[in-house]
């Protein structure tokens, strides 16, 4: 995976990395996206590789693991398809309540 940054008197300059990733892409152009785009992106594939969700509230600098959970993360609908099928296809009941 490659990072592109951009520094613009002492602060960062996403539109400027765009930019730049666009010039030397010019066969795989994105369009402008917001650095709290990557914010909630990089939240929500944590969450799906099954991070710990109090390692994943420290790394986003929540005080509440709800604010992680509430606010930064998106359904993925195929993801919760493979893993309820994951679950089903363990053979454990998950209807009992015996540990």
């Amino acid at each position: 995976m490659t990072y592109i940054t951009s520094v613009y008197k002492g602060q960062h300059a996403p539109n400027r990395a765009l930019i730049r990733y666009n010039k030397l892409n010019p066969d795989r152009q994105i369009e402008y996206i917001t650095p709290h785009t990557f914010r909630h992106t990089f939240c929500t594939n944590l969450m799906e590789k099954g991070i710990d969700i109090k390692y994943l509230q420290y790394l986003m600098g929540h005080s509440e693991a709800s604010t992680t959970l509430d606010v930064y993360s998106h359904i993925n609908y195929e993801h919760v398809f493979k893993q309820m099928k994951k679950v089903m296809n363990s053979g454990e009941n998950v209807m009992s309540t015996t540990p």
